[in-house]
């Protein structure tokens, strides 16, 4: 059912937890499967410069939720809502059936938290 890239990540997820000064955050709850993905981002000159995770989900979830914290590194914000199947594919090789499902949970916590990034530095301009 998972391939061997897949079953490692999930065993050994990096980039798990609160990341410590943190500039945006999103979570998301996925009603049909109660997945809850929450995702922190570092962002700097408009660029993903850490992420980190935390999940309440299966092995897919918590591998996927890891390997988007890698595609995501070095990225422009406004790239984010581009990732997709293909660019998890690339990392994991063959994904599981459950995966677009949660790519587009991880997708949309990324959008949160993007929007997020945004909200807080409209925030600080204005108390400037």
């Amino acid at each position: 059912m998972y391939n061997e890239n897949i079953i490692q990540i999930f065993k050994n997820p990096n980039n798990v937890g609160v990341l410590q000064g943190h500039n945006a955050q999103g979570t998301t709850t996925n009603e049909a499967t109660n997945e809850i993905i929450r995702i922190y981002l570092l962002v700097e000159n408009g660029k993903v410069v850490e992420s980190k995770f935390k999940t309440f989900g299966g092995v897919s979830c918590i591998a996927l939720c890891s390997t988007a914290c890698e595609i995501i590194k070095g990225m422009d914000l406004d790239k984010i809502e581009n990732i997709d199947v293909l660019d998890f594919a690339r990392v994991l090789g063959q994904l599981p059936e459950d995966s677009g499902q949660v790519i587009a949970q991880i997708r949309q916590t990324l959008s949160i938290a993007v929007a997020d990034y945004y909200k807080r530095l409209a925030k600080e301009q204005n108390n400037k």
